[in-house]
């Protein structure tokens, strides 16, 4: 085949800084990010009648054919880029995809990795990822109440806050099947990006290469206002931007909006405590798996004090 001939496969979870992960490893001249980051192509997604908010943008990413899969990693840039990069986020939860992929390390030498976060913030994050698209106008508890109705009728994985941050049986799953050609990694570790990307060069056996330590991406956020609202998500004002700036300083362009424009979401100690209560068997299995890396889940500390007021 054209272009790399081994796979790194970032399965996981969503809002765990995949993204950021995915464009730091790019950074080194044997490894390719694919053209679409999340192809989803070891998913069983292309069976399913997908609806909902933003279901026609989910759809049109899903990759099913193998060859299109490979085309999505010849890089003209890099043509002796050894390995390619697969971040589709939706591995770690969808039941299909460890077998899927364990099959294609049969015929590909691959390798797995994957980054976890408090599953708590990680639900809130996603809940605030889906109002900065402005998919979601419920509220984070009502969101959770319809959870369940929502993937009945197929609404796409951005809804699935609570399914998504259920790491422990998956996790498992994909251990049975790759061994040590899994690592597994916390998200406060993109804290030190240089330190990370040296760790997954280890588990590659690859040189370390010089790495742009400022990427960060895919943050969630809430407008402010509408009025913010209107200005960073309006078709025509987007469209004249891209007639008014230069398309070399848009990114610096818009870097400077969002601070003014923009909020991280807060929780309401109501949101904090349904989260707890739906994910408390989950974060407690976590923490008790020696695998996972759970220092500083504020989750665990919340749990932790609970039970020793409830002791007291």
């Amino acid at each position: 085949m054209a272009g790399p001939n081994n796979f790194l496969v970032i399965i996981g979870a969503p809002k765990s800084g995949t993204t950021t992960l995915a464009a730091l490893l790019d950074q080194h001249p044997a490894i390719v990010l694919g053209s679409e980051k999340e192809p989803r192509f070891f998913t069983d997604f292309v069976e399913s009648p997908w609806t909902g908010p933003g279901s026609e943008g989910f759809l049109r990413t899903l990759v099913s054919e193998e060859a299109a899969y490979l085309s999505l990693f010849a890089d003209k840039e890099k043509p002796d880029a050894a390995w390619a990069i697969d971040a589709s986020t939706d591995y770690l939860w969808c039941d299909a995809a460890p077998d899927r992929i364990a099959a294609w390390a049969r015929r590909f030498p691959t390798k797995v990795i994957c980054i976890l976060r408090d599953p708590v913030e990680r639900a809130i994050s996603e809940y605030q990822h889906t109002l900065r698209d402005g998919y979601e106008d419920r509220d984070l508890i009502t969101a959770l109440d319809l959870e369940a109705e929502r993937m009945a009728n197929h609404w796409p994985p951005l809804f699935y806050h609570l399914r998504r941050s259920s790491y422990s049986a998956p996790l498992a799953r994909y251990r049975q099947l790759f061994r040590d050609d899994l690592l597994v990694l916390g998200f406060h570790e993109l804290r030190d990006p240089v330190r990370v990307t040296q760790r997954v060069m280890q588990f590659l056996d690859l040189p370390d290469a010089a790495i742009e330590p400022g990427v960060h991406l895919n943050t969630s956020y809430v407008y402010r206002n509408e009025t913010a609202a209107r200005l960073m998500t309006s078709g025509n004002l987007r469209n004249l931007a891209r007639r008014i700036v230069p398309k070399g300083v848009r990114s610096t362009v818009r870097k400077m909006l969002l601070p003014a424009l923009t909020q991280p979401y807060a929780a309401s100690p109501a949101d904090l405590a349904r989260l707890d209560r739906d994910l408390g068997d989950e974060i407690r299995t976590c923490r008790d798996n020696p695998e996972i890396p759970t220092g500083g889940w504020r989750s665990i500390e919340r749990l932790d004090g609970a039970r020793q007021v409830h002791e007291a």
